[in-house]
């Protein structure tokens, strides 16, 4: 490559590359802690106890469009995905409150779980957010990778994680759950 077409392509690089997620199936899920919209903490641990089922953890934010699709896939789909077995958990990332209960019902999540994540932490735990402050964008924000789904079994595991780059999100959590076996009929 010439001198020039290098200065070329430092100068209009990118000022990070995209935010890939550091979790992949087979890995424990990090810790991670937010409040729940009624100011309960939540975090890994309280999320495990006791559970019984897989569940799909959906990082979103409100000002997030492709989000928009998921979020409303998500809703229409969601009695399909607990009859499938899957539990559901959304966490707003990056936003200091939690999003009008009207604004979660216009897309069929008014029932689903929620945390806040205030901080980002939740984000950076699980890939949906830049790490360090070299990841951030021109204007000093970090830079974030939303929608992010992380699927973990119940026994904290990660089954998958995708994106917006994912596809249809609700064929593809179907797709991920563990067999069950075949319940008795009464």
């Amino acid at each position: 490559m010439s001198p020039v077409a290098l200065a070329l392509a430092i100068l209009f690089a990118p000022a990070s590359a995209p935010i890939s997620s550091p979790l992949k199936p087979g890995d424990a899920l990090p810790w991670f802690s937010g409040w729940t919209a009624d100011d309960r903490v939540m975090n890994r641990t309280r999320l495990f106890e006791g559970r019984r089922r897989p569940v799909a953890i959906v990082l979103f934010a409100t000002w997030c469009r492709p989000c928009e699709a998921e979020l409303r896939a998500l809703g229409a789909a969601k009695r399909r995905l607990g009859e499938a077995g899957l539990d559901v958990l959304l966490v707003d990332v990056g936003e200091q409150t939690a999003p009008a209960p009207a604004w979660l019902a216009e897309r069929g999540l008014s029932e689903v779980p929620l945390i806040v994540d205030r901080f980002g932490q939740i984000g950076r735990a699980l890939g949906a957010v830049a790490e360090a402050a070299a990841d951030a964008g021109a204007d000093g924000r970090e830079e974030t990778t939303l929608p992010r789904t992380v699927v973990a079994g119940a026994d904290g595991v990660v089954l998958d994680v995708f994106g917006a780059e994912g596809g249809e999100p609700v064929s593809r959590l179907l797709r991920v759950l563990p067999a069950r076996p075949p319940q008795k009929l009464p």
